[in-house]
């Protein structure tokens, strides 16, 4: 038969584990802050611009190219929400695409990046999300060039 002293384990006591567990998750959150931090920072500027010409429109801006597929397009990423149906009023689109070229140049210096992908989201009440994307190249330049 086993005594208490063969089977018993070291033990923590449930303050200390409470402790342990917060400054886990203030770690954890402190790291994650300051790397998305760093991964925004950049895009920031054109963030903000975006959001004061469009106003509710949320823009998500993120760039550069994947670690793992080298040779692959140095992409600029615009995500943002617009009150129109993007995929019906392509007029509207083409000027919202022209701005948003715009204020990434002025921004940015597009010729870190060989195209920009847009993508506008038009949230209805209740109803199915309508996409439309767009890709525009760059030139060596820096000046856009449509390339639906």
């Amino acid at each position: 038969m086993a005594t208490d002293e063969q089977t018993s384990f070291p033990t923590i006591s449930g303050k200390w584990l409470v402790i342990g567990m917060f400054a886990f998750a203030i770690t954890a959150t402190a790291i994650l802050w300051y790397y998305w931090t760093l991964h925004t920072a950049p895009f920031i500027p054109l963030q903000r611009a975006i959001v004061d010409e469009f106003a509710d429109s949320a823009p998500r801006v993120e760039g550069g190219q994947r670690k793992i597929h080298k040779g692959t397009p140095r992409i600029l990423r615009v995500t943002m929400k617009v009150g129109f149906n993007p995929q019906t009023d392509e007029e509207q689109a083409a000027q919202t695409a022209d701005r948003i070229v715009e204020l990434a140049d002025e921004h940015l210096d597009l010729a870190d990046y060989d195209q920009m992908d847009l993508h506008l989201l038009w949230l209805r009440p209740e109803q199915e999300l309508v996409t439309a994307a767009r890709t525009i190249a760059f030139s060596d330049e820096g000046a856009a060039e449509p390339a639906e």
